[in-house]
């Protein structure tokens, strides 16, 4: 299996990382170290994470992951 992000949430995550670094310099790349990290462990186990609320039932289910440390949820489906 492959991560691939949508080019609207690569950009939605490169604003955050700017956001987090303007708030404290390097937390921009901690962020992006737990998103790193977050996809790592998407990519191995994708079905252990929950569908995302209000949408059960869906095919393929949209699936949420919570990212450790920050307020921030990322969004996936898995696709053959």
């Amino acid at each position: 299996m492959r991560l691939g992000f949508h080019p609207e949430a690569v950009a939605e995550l490169r604003a955050a990382a700017v956001w987090y670094d303007e708030r404290r310099a390097g937390l921009g790349d901690e962020f992006v170290d737990e998103v790193t990290r977050l996809g790592r462990r998407i990519v191995a186990a994708p079905a252990s994470y929950a569908s995302w609320p209000g949408l059960s039932g869906r095919h393929p289910a949209i699936r949420r992951a919570l990212v450790d440390r920050f307020p921030y949820a990322i969004a996936f489906e898995v696709r053959k």
